[in-house]
């Protein structure tokens, strides 16, 4: 059964030797392809053997057919941000930033109110060979424009209700460093 799916593989050609694809799992660079299996290498630098009836049952995912990726930033800013302001900064760094594209266009999308921030996504378009720089870059530079803006990525948070009577007494928890652990006592020489 191996070989028959290994002959289906090389007719339909769900990727080629030079793909990262992702099978399950694993993802990493298609690096040979035969009648009865596929190797790859991970990112890791691991070899990956994957019997060819087992890739027809899987769900292929091939991360460079196109020659264009998107990446999907996710970022929660503070309830008390101007949204408005927020996509107007992140619109500005994706057309300042060399390695993005301009079409497709970016995407500023309103994701959820969630416990501590309110959810977005923005995402981009690039080459698929500045994929991993672009993103990083993107995350920095995004980073660096909030910094200078004002717009704060918040922490989570907790209200704390003391049931009974009296008022309500206002807490603020900081979570200190911890203090390094003492140096143990030097050993006494062992008496003669």
């Amino acid at each position: 059964s191996n070989l028959i799916s290994g002959l289906f593989l090389l007719v339909e050609r769900p990727f080629v030797v030079g793909d990262v694809v992702r099978i399950g799992q694993t993802t990493g660079e298609v690096i040979a392809i035969d009648l009865l299996s596929s190797k790859i290498r991970t990112f890791d630098n691991l070899k990956v053997r994957v019997p060819n009836e087992q890739l027809l049952k899987s769900e292929i995912v091939n991360l460079t057919h196109f020659p264009i990726r998107r990446i999907d930033l996710q970022v929660g800013v503070a309830y008390d941000s101007d949204l408005d302001q927020v996509r107007d900064v992140m619109m500005d760094v994706a057309a300042k930033h060399p390695l993005l594209l301009d079409e497709p266009t970016p995407l500023f999308i309103f994701v959820a109110f969630a416990d501590s921030a309110i959810n977005l996504q923005f995402s981009v378009w690039t080459a698929r060979a500045n994929f991993l720089e672009a993103k990083t870059a993107l995350h920095l530079d995004l980073k660096k424009a909030f910094d200078a803006h004002g717009v704060v990525i918040p922490f989570p948070q907790r209200t704390v209700s003391v049931l009974g009577g009296g008022p309500a007494l206002p807490v603020a928890v900081q979570q200190q460093p911890a203090e390094p652990a003492p140096t143990p006592p030097a050993a006494d020489p062992p008496a003669e």
